[in-house]
């Protein structure tokens, strides 16, 4: 059964990505072409801002995820009830607090980017964008963590899908109708209330919740201690747009945000093959299926580095040459940046590397044991950001987070080595060398064939051809080293494939 989940799930999300990396690919070059860097990175600062107030959940999805992994596998209706009931009233009022915040920021931003565009102009459009992250709070609040603890995130792709694509065609009719982008956004935020509708409206009628059931508040006393945790993993994804958007301008944003198009649509991809992941090994941890987690750990590791290695190392080789082509007929920044695509790249990578750690510390609930590495990352991340930016502006921001996300990572790894699976540390080691190895011989096989770096194509198709050309050579390379250092955990991971696919038929 959890194969099946896990096929649904990672199809599904698939799905989901794809469609996701063409939203974001299509919307920022038509607010681009039609409107300028300024205004590309002017409603990105502002999404960048609205996205942080999803903290005020502050550790909530962690931690009711963790106490529904045991009634869940128990079929334990009333438990389910009294943890769904108990993160529904801690959001509510979370909702509302998120109101004033928004207002805040609505008065307070304005003055930030007050030489490009006026006061009222930038109040009004914060207001508008903040419209939907306020209806996923109050309508949805905490069924999407419910689904996801129930390993059918296949359910949460299918209505992003759903929504998204809604939203993308709707703004894109609204821009090539020549209207202002305050139009444009509100229309994009009536879609967004879809997405919290059906979701309540799926677990009403899939779950069997009894909302007379009393909260019990006592479920969520790791929620201070997973906060930390969230709060870390959002600066890491988050800090550098914030820092930008402070200390430099607008056009800089825009550089940021578009080279972060390729790397979260990079991510993205690899996301759904550990999407539920924490869910099922959480399973595996309240049944007690030792083996089964020992084993489902080198074949998670397997993934996530071998699919981070291949695809980001096509990444390092295409990335410039793809923003050159995104950005052609774009002069008011210059948006071909060698260093900094590198540093992306990097960041990228160990954004995955961590990702099976991270699975591991949340399916067993380990949020206060490894709290002070979260501290430790943030503190890294802020202090080396904004001290490098005066000097090197963007390159020396992501160079903070690179820091801190190695830091991090490293962390991860060690704590559950020794704390949770019992294993040498050397397997991670031996995995972030042979994976930083394959990389370099990506990138220098990408050189010497003239594919990517600071080859600039003449146009899509060609770029198209040299990106499938190093995506088979990369293939090549990680498939040769998967095959001759892990050849016992590749077939493993074939023969889970082969009974997944067996259960669905």
């Amino acid at each position: 059964m959890r194969s099946k989940k896990s096929i649904h799930n990672t199809a599904a999300g698939l799905s989901f990505e794809l469609v996701r990396i063409a939203a974001t690919l299509i919307l920022p070059r038509l607010i681009l072409t039609s409107f300028g860097s300024d205004y590309n990175g002017l409603t990105s600062a502002i999404n960048q801002f609205l996205q942080m107030f999803i903290l005020l959940q502050i550790g909530l999805g962690g931690v009711m995820q963790a106490a529904l992994y045991k009634p869940l596998a128990e079929n334990d209706t009333q438990k389910i009830s009294i943890v769904a009931k108990t993160a529904r009233v801690f959001l509510r009022k979370i909702a509302f607090i998120y109101i004033g915040i928004v207002i805040a920021l609505a008065v307070v931003y304005p003055f930030i980017v007050a030489d490009d565009f006026d006061w009222f102009f930038t109040f009004s459009l914060v207001v508008i964008m903040s419209l939907g992250i306020f209806a996923e709070l109050f309508i949805a609040a905490g069924y999407q963590h419910l689904i996801a603890a129930n390993q059918m995130n296949s359910v949460i792709s299918v209505i992003g899908i759903i929504v998204l694509v809604l939203n993308t065609t709707v703004s894109a009719v609204l821009i090539r109708l020549g209207f202002g982008i305050h139009v444009i956004k509100s229309g994009a935020a009536l879609t967004l209330f879809l997405k919290p509708v059906l979701i309540y409206g799926y677990v009403r009628k899939n779950y069997n919740i009894d909302i007379y059931v009393k909260k019990d508040n006592s479920l969520l006393k790791q929620r201070w201690d997973n906060a930390v945790q969230e709060i870390s993993n959002f600066i890491c994804q988050n800090t550098d747009l914030v820092v930008i958007s402070i200390f430099t301008n607008v056009y800089e944003v825009s550089v940021y945000t578009v080279y972060m198009i390729v790397s979260n649509g990079v991510f993205g991809l690899l996301s759904p093959l550990t999407l539920g992941v924490s869910a099922a090994f959480g399973n595996m941890f309240a049944k007690n299926e030792e083996a089964n987690i020992v084993k489902g750990m080198r074949v998670l590791e397997l993934v996530a580095f071998s699919a981070a290695t291949l695809l980001f190392g096509v990444t390092l080789v295409m990335i410039i040459p793809f923003v050159m082509l995104y950005t052609k007929g774009i002069t008011d920044v210059n948006y071909n940046r060698e260093i900094f695509s590198i540093l992306v790249v990097a960041t990228g990578l160990f954004r995955c590397f961590r990702t099976p750690y991270m699975a591991i510390v949340q399916a067993v609930g380990h949020f206060k044991q490894t709290r002070n590495g979260a501290i430790v990352e943030m503190s890294l991340n802020i202090a080396i950001s904004i001290g490098l930016v005066f000097s090197f502006g963007i390159v020396g921001v992501v160079a903070g987070t690179l820091v801190a996300m190695v830091f991090r990572t490293v962390q991860y790894a060690v704590y559950v080595s020794r704390n949770v699976i019992k294993r040498s540390v050397f397997i991670f080691v031996k995995r972030i060398v042979l994976s930083f190895t394959c990389v370099a011989v990506i990138a220098a096989l990408g050189y010497f064939f003239g594919l990517g770096f600071n080859v600039i194509p003449p146009d899509i198709k060609t770029w198209i051809v040299n990106a499938v050309i190093t995506t088979l050579l990369a293939f090549g390379v990680v498939l040769s080293v998967e095959m001759l250092f892990y050849k016992k955990d590749v077939l493993t991971l074939l023969e889970l494939l082969k009974k997944g696919v067996r259960s669905k038929a």
